[in-house]
């Protein structure tokens, strides 16, 4: 993750977004598995001006399938859409065969566990 990103998610401006979406959500889980558990919201499109950034442009996720949302789109599964509808829906259509297959099950595991021995 880039610097000015890190910064980003530090800023007043993130903090705001965060709390607005989780006050309008009606599902306060992880909007692909149901998880509640080390929630996080993924961007499902990314402004050239972050900070231009809306609450429905953003996404529910679990730590689990927030990683495998971005190593599904690291191998181009999710298509090149810039419509937030249109890209959560994908998420929701393609995420629950992944994490049935458990394709990234020990790919997954090895980054937590990378995460978890740096700190």
């Amino acid at each position: 993750m880039s610097s000015w990103y890190e910064n980003y998610l530090k800023s007043d401006h993130w903090k705001q977004l965060r709390k607005s979406k989780y006050n309008k959500s009606k599902f306060k889980n992880c909007h692909v598995c149901g998880d509640n558990k080390k929630l996080n919201l993924h961007h499902l499109v990314y402004k050239k001006n972050i900070k231009d950034t809306k609450v429905v442009e953003l996404m529910i996720l679990c730590e689990r399938c927030h990683y495998l949302v971005h190593k599904l789109k690291d191998e181009n599964k999710l298509g090149n859409c810039t419509n937030p509808l249109k890209i959560y829906r994908r998420i929701a259509n393609i995420l629950p065969d992944a994490i049935k297959e458990d394709k990234y099950k020990e790919e997954l595991d090895q980054e937590f566990n990378n995460m978890f021995t740096s700190i």
